[in-house]
């Protein structure tokens, strides 16, 4: 049996393209879905995206579906679905294997992409130095 969803809403703003957006979410163990809508004065107007995080057995999270509608895209919603999942979720955000050319360019450009990067560079030196030894 699952445990019941968690729905939800907040409205955030993107500076980078001005736009307010409502983000509405379904949250239960294992899954997180985020909608993405333009706000224009008090209505929603336009779907800008959506995305679909699924908890793996190491407690991580990773994004099976993003979508971005093509009028939104290079306006941050995908960032800003990502950030939000990231404070949601009870474990860490982590690149899916999509390999895509959008994906990549989208995970090179996230500070915590860079930082795991060189963590795992320095750990790959670490046990190379360690087997070595041993």
């Amino acid at each position: 049996m699952h445990p019941s969803a968690h729905d939800g809403y907040q409205v955030h703003h993107i500076t980078k393209s001005n736009k307010y957006v409502v983000l509405d979410y379904t949250l239960t163990r294992s899954h997180l879905t985020v909608r993405a809508t333009e706000v224009v004065g008090a209505l929603r107007t336009q779907r800008m995206g959506r995305a679909v995080f699924v908890k793996s057995r190491d407690g991580n999270w990773s994004c099976n579906v993003v979508e971005v509608n093509l009028l939104f895209r290079r306006m941050g919603v995908a960032t800003l679905m990502y950030d939000f999942a990231q404070q949601r979720v009870d474990g860490s955000v982590v690149r899916s294997n999509n390999t895509n050319a959008d994906s990549q360019a989208f995970w090179a450009k996230r500070p915590t992409h860079n930082r795991l990067q060189r963590m795992r560079k320095r750990l790959q030196a670490l046990m190379v130095h360690w087997t070595r030894k041993n």
